[in-house]
């Protein structure tokens, strides 16, 4: 869904009733009544509810947000506790009635204006402006990898066609991703390999080589291996065991904490 109509928002929701679970790249939150939390539609994120719920949904564009929208992008899945969090307790009310309007037939003109300068402030003070700027080297990190998240399907993804994409050198895209301890390539492989292990848990009809072909790899064979190697189990095993099977690179401990 990303790769193919990618809107480049922000999405901000507001728990008004029910329990509900949101979480992207490492960060997981349970969402209580009054609870706000955002994820970025260019990366992979989850929702989901097992009971009734009522939740506000606001979408940011990103280039509204401005120069921050990097920053405040990857607090995707972090939770603001409106019962915690002082500013999220005079905002909430704030949405709530907002959108109260919006359903009695919408907020135009200078008011509509108005609504949006306030409801991006409350966005960024949330997320954004209680830190630096992010640095044009930072932005760029966070752009190829909404990049690479939406090429993920590609055979030939990697620094030379990031580099190319960005206008910048192979050995600068080595350089900003050197920071994170993890290797282009690797990384990459990595975004892969965990989007195919959630597709085999969940679709149960896909062919090992229509998921392999869908994740960037150009034969079953060598997927099988990568998998192999990065979760101790083959993809078929993993299909079979469904939500058990772990990183075997992360302490099993760790996994389960």
């Amino acid at each position: 869904m990303i790769a193919s109509s990618d809107p480049e928002c922000i999405i901000l929701y507001l728990v008004r009733d029910g329990l509900c679970r949101i979480a992207q790249d490492e960060t997981s939150s349970l969402l209580l009544p009054g609870d706000i939390a955002i994820q970025d539609s260019s990366r992979p994120s989850v929702f989901e509810a097992t009971t009734g719920f009522d939740v506000l949904v606001l979408s940011y564009p990103k280039w509204l947000i401005g120069p921050r929208a990097g920053a405040i992008a990857r607090r995707g899945g972090t939770r603001m506790a409106g019962r915690e969090a002082a500013f999220a307790r005079l905002v909430t009310p704030f949405v709530a009635k907002l959108a109260c309007a919006a359903d009695g037939g919408g907020v135009a003109g200078p008011e509509g204006d108005g609504a949006a300068e306030m409801l991006i402030t409350m966005l960024r003070t949330l997320y954004g402006d209680s830190g630096p700027v992010p640095t044009p080297a930072e932005d760029l990190l966070t752009r190829m990898r909404g990049y690479v998240a939406a090429h993920l399907h590609d055979p030939d993804l990697g620094p030379e066609q990031l580099a190319r994409a960005h206008y910048v050198s192979t050995r600068y895209v080595h350089k900003l991703f050197a920071p994170t301890g993890v290797g282009v390539s690797a990384w990459i492989r990595r975004q892969r390999l965990d989007g195919a292990r959630v597709e085999l848990q969940t679709t149960r009809d896909a062919r090992v080589a229509e998921v392999a072909a869908r994740w960037g790899y150009r034969d079953a064979a060598s997927f099988a291996r990568a998998f192999r190697e990065q979760f101790d189990c083959t993809p078929s095993d993993a299909r079979a065991l469904g939500g058990a099977v772990v990183d075997a690179a992360e302490p099993v401990d760790q996994v389960n904490g």
